[in-house]
């Protein structure tokens, strides 16, 4: 009898890790023109991307006809010849980056009538306000839950009557639906999602249908739902791809978003043409709103298995069918299926875990590329004879601090609005939002607890004004250095002394007053060396008026 052939996954994983880098190392310098839209569709790929784009004779892409976007810019989602980039549009580390959601993922559908993406607003929250509602739980009854919108089964709704006012696509971020509206009787499915296998679905509900308490209605439904097992599967199982299609939120997430989401709805029906629909449970794809992430685009969320991928492009939707067909849990996997179908190399983490955990499942499965290591050899010495010990002994010791655990404090300069400049006290590794408040500056309030659900913690990191170059290029004392008020709050800092903003600090910095180049959330800034010197030079946080 002959024996299966079997692959290793760390094997695979590493194989195809190798195939990917080989065919991300080409160049690109792509020249995009820009129109004045949203921060998020101006801004160009990182340097540390253009070395990893591939060039447009390389790409074996289709080229993207632009005229289909009604909504937002594609353009620079695009690379010089119009084409999706093969390379990812950002190098910082994919593998446990999904945000952790311990007690599962709850994502809207439509029910009263359709909301196709086009006319999704940059926030879905401007428009719904069932979606505002369970936002807000998520901070207090719900919390610990994720919270998201999709367009659903368009073929569903479709055949009911508009009797809603269609949603806007240029509302702003910052606008909320007026109380009384319409709107709070549009009803909506609410499909529940656990990192186990299991999911399930209540509803419909309106905002003025909703329980005042969901929490009972949930964990009614889950003890209900089926339970899952690979080993005996349901005839009605189904696995659930959400692709992240907002593209009015990023032009990324639009294109290659809306591509990867067509190409996989694509390879399911060729998949239950060619099983007749038998032998295997059903794959539905969806489109869904931001989910975070911007810069892995695009983003798929598989349910109910719950694994989070990014990164990703049509020649990967294969693999993500593949792994839409593979068992949703662990329970009673004897042969660990599930985790040999998983499409590491683009696995961004899994709901329902931890990010330690996360890392542990990524350790054990994923591996990630192989990095030559660097082994520096112990330099080996003959023993010191008792004349050389003596000149040892006898040779200076460096200086060591007599307390090593005590740490330096630096001052640093918060410039108000009313022209006072108050110096706080802090330490390298503090949250300046921290270092505020402990100096009791009213104007940093902080009201989520720095967990950049806000942005009442928005100031201005602004460089040094008016120095001279002897000053401008030496540590100063503050005495020596005149803060002005509002000069230089369009000149960013380099990103060798702040990294940029990421995608999350710079969607919340949309709701902030007065926002410009250098405008920030403290309570993503941590203060650093560099940080320090960079105040010594003359720099400063000013404070908004607002």
């Amino acid at each position: 009898m002959l024996r299966p052939f079997v692959v290793r996954p760390e094997r695979l994983t590493r194989h195809l890790c190798t195939l990917y880098e080989t065919s991300t190392q080409h160049s690109l310098a792509p020249a995009w023109r820009r129109i004045p839209q949203s921060h998020h569709q101006r801004r160009p790929l990182s340097n540390s991307t253009r070395a990893l784009a591939p060039s447009s004779s390389s790409s074996s892409a289709r080229t993207i006809s632009i005229d289909k976007y009604q909504h937002f810019d594609p353009r620079p989602a695009l690379d010089s010849a119009g084409r999706v980039p093969i390379a990812p549009y950002d190098a910082a580390p994919l593998a446990c980056s999904a945000p952790s959601y311990p007690k599962g993922h709850l994502i809207i559908h439509p029910y009263s009538q359709p909301r196709p993406q086009e006319t999704w607003p940059a926030a879905v929250e401007s428009v719904c306000p069932l979606l505002v509602e369970l936002g807000n739980r998520t901070k207090q009854q719900l919390s610990g839950w994720g919270v998201a919108f999709s367009d659903g089964d368009q073929k569903v709704t479709a055949q009911k009557e508009a009797r809603f006012t269609p949603w806007d696509v240029t509302t702003s971020k910052v606008a909320r639906p007026i109380a009384g509206d319409a709107s709070e009787e549009e009803e909506f499915l609410i499909r529940i999602y656990q990192g186990n296998g299991t999911h399930a679905t209540i509803g419909p509900y309106s905002l003025q249908t909703l329980p005042a308490d969901l929490t009972p209605t949930i964990e009614r439904a889950i003890q209900l739902a089926p339970i899952p097992s690979a080993r005996y599967p349901k005839t009605t199982e189904e696995s659930h791809v959400y692709v992240c299609t907002h593209g009015s939120r990023d032009c990324r997430c639009g294109v290659v978003g809306t591509e990867l989401r067509d190409k996989l709805r694509e390879e399911v029906r060729t998949h239950e043409v060619r099983t007749l629909g038998e032998g295997s449970k059903k794959v539905r794809v969806f489109g869904i709103s931001h989910v975070g992430g911007h810069k892995w685009a695009a983003n798929a969320l598989l349910y109910p298995a719950g694994d989070w991928y990014g990164n990703l492009r049509v020649s990967d939707s294969p693999l993500i069918l593949r792994s839409a067909l593979a068992p949703s849990t662990s329970r009673h996997d004897l042969t660990d299926q599930r985790e040999r179908l998983v499409h590491w190399p683009r696995w961004r983490g899994r709901l329902g875990l931890t990010e330690e955990q996360m890392r542990k499942v990524w350790d054990e499965w994923g591996g990630g590329t192989v990095e030559t290591a660097v082994i520096q050899p112990i330099v080996r010495r003959r023993a010191a004879s008792p004349q050389s010990s003596q000149s040892v002994a006898a040779s200076p010791e460096p200086a060591v601090s007599p307390n090593p655990t005590v740490i330096a404090s630096h001052s640093i300069p918060f410039r108000k609005h009313s022209g006072d400049v108050v110096f706080v006290d802090a330490k390298i590794g503090e949250n300046l939002k921290d270092v505020a408040q402990r100096g009791g500056l009213e104007e940093i309030e902080a009201t989520c607890g720095g967990k950049c659900e806000c942005a009442t913690c928005h100031a201005y990191l602004a460089n040094p004004a008016s120095l001279s170059p002897q000053v401008a290029g030496s540590a100063t004392s503050t005495e020596t250095i005149t803060y002005a008020l509002d000069s230089n709050l369009n000149d960013p800092l380099p990103v060798d002394v702040l990294p940029a903003a990421t995608d999350e600090e710079s969607d919340m910095l949309d709701y902030a007053i007065s926002r410009k180049t250098t405008s920030r959330l403290l309570c993503q800034v941590t203060l650093t060396q560099e940080l320090v010197d960079w105040f010594g030079r003359g720099g400063r946080v000013q404070l908004s008026r607002y």
